[in-house]
């Protein structure tokens, strides 16, 4: 192939990037390394992978307290080749994971600001139990805020809820597979809406999900990232079509010379 040839072709995959239009993006699904709940007391069950979320209203020496669970998901990030342009948190609600009066209860995922994560798992093994539970609740570092409010509506029982991160979350997703030498990527969950107020009132979502057949690595709570671009159809033919018609315009061109020979 000629400069002139080379050159075409050049200039053809730069047009076609330049007007065709959008590029696709592949997905990665990123199941969670680690996940669970810690109670208000800083009590927390390492062997327990149920991400129940909410409070109830409990007895205790006579009178009655609010107990409430934030659950917390953990994901390993180190092998994901690029950053990311969006992300989803996939989670699964079983058939007895709503347990409210209220028609619906908001569920709010914040940023881990314990960092590296390693020193919040210390802290729910340990005394510390309290401050993770905090952790998972709080975004009160600036320039944090919460990742996504979404709202679990009491008709979303056996079914998987997909929850759009924002800028913020995805900030951190992409710091995290630039920077962090672990690649630990985690984020907690508490309800925003909890109004329980008498002894038996609950208001939890969730509930029973290390019970609900499916492991960590089964897809019921997992992270989809919009990943690496990758030329759309029509920017595929588009570049073949140019090739080929000058492959066409090589094999006139010899046949010409040929022809003009003695």
């Amino acid at each position: 192939m000629t400069t002139r040839q080379r050159f075409s072709v050049a200039a053809v995959l730069a047009a076609s990037m330049t007007f065709v239009g959008p590029t696709l993006a592949g997905t990665i699904t990123i199941p969670t390394l680690d996940r669970g709940f810690v109670l208000d007391d800083g009590r927390h069950e390492a062997t327990n992978s149920n991400y129940i979320t909410g409070a109830r209203e409990v007895v205790n020496y006579m009178s009655s307290i609010t107990e409430e669970t934030r659950s917390f998901f953990i994901f390993d990030l180190s092998a994901i080749p690029q950053e990311a342009t969006s992300a989803v948190f996939r989670v699964y609600n079983p058939l007895i994971g709503y347990v409210s009066p209220d028609p619906f209860e908001t569920l709010e995922l914040n940023p881990i600001e314990k960092t590296p994560l390693t020193l919040f798992f210390a802290d729910m093994s340990g005394p510390a139990g309290t401050s993770a539970f905090a952790d998972l609740g709080s975004h009160t570092v600036a320039p944090y805020a919460s990742y996504a409010s979404h709202d679990i509506q009491n008709t979303d029982i056996d079914a998987f809820i997909d929850i759009p991160l924002n800028a913020e979350a995805l900030w951190d997703i992409n710091q995290t597979i630039n920077f962090s030498p672990l690649g630990y990527f985690g984020f907690g969950g508490k309800l925003t809406t909890i109004g329980v107020s008498i002894v038996g009132d609950e208001e939890r979502v969730f509930a029973k999900s290390s019970h609900a057949g499916l492991g960590p690595d089964d897809g019921d709570s997992v992270l989809i990232l919009t990943g690496p671009k990758i030329p759309e159809p029509a920017t595929l033919s588009l570049i073949l079509s140019a090739i080929a018609v000058l492959g066409l315009a090589r094999i006139f061109g010899m046949l010409r010379r040929q022809g003009n020979k003695p």
